[in-house]
């Protein structure tokens, strides 16, 4: 809309006005001549093109008596058209502005034909410095209110930004509106500077302009995450910090958080801790969460937690860990992150793990109890075996199969995070008795670092060794000549060991004769007849001696708490 200039101040230029006197020619004579030059002029940028500027000079004088001789005689009159000049004034009575991410600013901006004519004022709209903005609208302010009025306010297409023509001193009345664009863009407190230029058609060489200044009012979150040590050994448990300060010129809610814990670190539970509201959590891997805030300008706030360097971890690997924060800023997350490099340093480790602690073995077997040894540190390293303890008659010998058929007294070099397993045997004596036991402890010491070290617990062996007893008996204790006796021979086993190939023998008794085909034979609850020949089925007689366990069957005796425990051999003879 095209309106008259709202105020206007003209100024004149006076031309002075001033008189000479003339000399009479004769000497009789004396003419007095007053000239009254009065030039009077009007000029201004705002007067009319074509105006007429016109003026005429008068004099009067006088002779040499004083007699008035020309009264206000007027001289020609002269003529002046006033041609055309150009003015522009761009002007805005606010020139800065601020407002969210993704919000419009509105500007009223007043274009002024400063000339004298009726001109056409084309103008451009762009940004000179700062951001840039999501875009800039041009409307034409209809109802005149310096306010964008939805609906009523008319587009101006883009590139086409002119006045039209309008009168010397009319305004053409605009809206210019600025949108903020989203943080990643604009940030908060950041200005965005858009130049209002409009020039003259009638004259080129004649512009006017105003700068439009908008701010940016968001939240400018940063994250700076500090490790307690960088430079961290394996086992070790490092607190990483992270601290979250709002630079910008607006509060910030809901800030996410995000720390992938990286390989080679495993998370401490419960380590988490808060410096302000919000609920984080360590979920798949991640230290993540969102703190609810609110987070003023100026304040901090931090997320702690904490995780330790896995064994193995070879001296010099690069681990980062990055913390990343989100916050809405417009329409769209802003995602800020920081990273915190560590360099595994170089230290000893180990970690041992013990099989079975318990064995059992028969005198003449090699007991042995394996274990696993993993160089949890960074660097190689060479662990030394022994042990301590033992029951007489054992010695005890490392190696790396079952029967440690190869002594050695270390685990040779291991590489970081190599697991090996090893074993620490010893031959049970032929000596040690039923349910006797040995026990031993093993150390396993780190050659670069004795003070990494680890002693097992008690390992016991406990032998289990066959106790055979054997008992016989008669039906009669007296008997005359021709009466037939019954010997029975019983063998029980009462140890915790199986009894093998056991061997009964009986050598029949002076003044007695073996009655052929007697023989009874078998474990307990099993006991049959068996015949005189060695036909393997358990017993036999030959050489006047009644056997059992050489006839071709292997009689074997199961521990106390087995079944076949008791064997029973038994026959007649008659006496003589």
């Amino acid at each position: 809309m095209t309106r008259k200039k709202r105020s206007q101040t003209e100024t004149y230029a006076e031309i002075p006005t001033g008189g000479a006197p003339m000399r009479k020619r004769t000497s009789l004579i004396t003419i007095l001549a007053l000239a009254l030059l009065a030039a009077t002029s009007a000029w201004s940028a705002g007067t009319a093109v074509g105006q007429d500027i016109s003026n005429t000079a008068n004099v009067t004088y006088y002779d040499a008596n004083g007699t008035i001789i020309g009264n206000n005689v007027a001289s020609n009159t002269v003529h002046t058209t006033v041609t055309q000049i150009g003015g522009v004034v761009v002007a805005a009575g606010v020139t800065t502005g601020n407002g969210a991410n993704n919000t419009f600013v509105n500007y009223a901006v007043d274009i002024e034909n400063n000339g004298n004519g009726s001109d056409t004022i084309n103008f451009t709209v762009a940004t000179s410095a700062g951001w840039s903005p999501a875009s800039i609208t041009v409307y034409n302010d209809v109802d005149n209110n310096d306010a964008y009025t939805a609906g009523v306010d008319t587009l101006i297409p883009a590139g086409s930004y002119t006045t039209g023509a309008i009168l010397a001193e009319a305004v053409f009345d605009i809206i210019v509106r600025v949108e903020i664009p989203n943080g990643d863009v604009a940030a908060g407190g950041a200005p965005n500077s858009v130049l209002v230029t409009g020039t003259s058609v009638f004259d080129n060489t004649k512009t006017g302009s105003v700068t439009l200044t908008t701010t940016a009012n968001a939240a400018v979150l940063t994250v700076d995450l500090v490790a307690n040590d960088t430079t961290p050994v394996p086992g070790q448990v490092i607190t990483f910090t992270a601290t979250i300060t709002n630079n910008g010129n607006a509060g910030s809610s809901d800030i996410g958080c995000s720390n992938l814990i990286p390989g080679g670190f495993t998370f401490v539970p419960g380590s988490i801790v808060l410096g302000g509201p919000g609920s984080i959590d360590f979920v798949g891997g991640v230290v993540s969460g969102v703190l609810t805030g609110p987070l003023a300008v100026g304040a901090s706030t931090t997320v702690a937690f904490q995780a330790t360097l896995n064994s193995g971890v070879v001296s010099g690997t690069p681990i980062n860990f990055v913390q990343s924060i989100s916050h809405m800023a417009g329409t769209a997350p802003l995602v800020v992150t920081d990273t915190e490099p560590l360099t595994v340093g170089a230290g000893s480790g180990l970690t041992v793990s013990v099989g079975s602690s318990a064995d059992t073995k028969t005198p003449g077997d090699v007991t042995s109890f394996p274990f696993d040894v993993t160089n949890g540190g960074s660097i190689n390293d060479t662990f030394d075996l022994t042990s301590a303890g033992g029951a007489a008659g054992y010695v005890y010998t490392f190696g790396t199969d079952a029967t440690c058929s190869s002594a050695i007294t270390d685990t040779g070099v291991m590489a970081p995070g190599a697991t090996a397993t090893f074993y620490v045997c010893a031959t049970v004596p032929a000596t040690a008795g039923d349910t006797t036991t040995s026990t031993i402890t093993i150390t396993v010491t780190s050659a670069a670092d004795v003070t990494k070290t680890f002693t097992s617990g008690n390992l016991v062996t406990t032998v289990t060794a066959p106790v055979l007893g054997i008992l016989k008996a008669v039906d009669l204790a007296n008997a005359a000549p021709g009466d037939t006796l019954t010997y029975t021979i019983t063998v029980t086993n009462s140890g915790t060991g199986n009894a093998t190939a056991i061997l009964i023998s009986d050598v029949v008794p002076a003044f007695t004769t073996y009655t052929p085909g007697t023989i009874q034979a078998g474990f307990s609850g099993s006991v049959a007849a068996r015949t005189d020949s060695a036909n393997s089925d358990g017993a036999r007689f030959n050489a006047n001696t009644v056997s059992a366990g050489d006839d071709g069957m292997v009689i074997n005796l199961d521990n106390a708490s087995g079944v076949n425990k008791v064997y029973i051999l038994s026959y007649q003879v008659t006496v003589d």
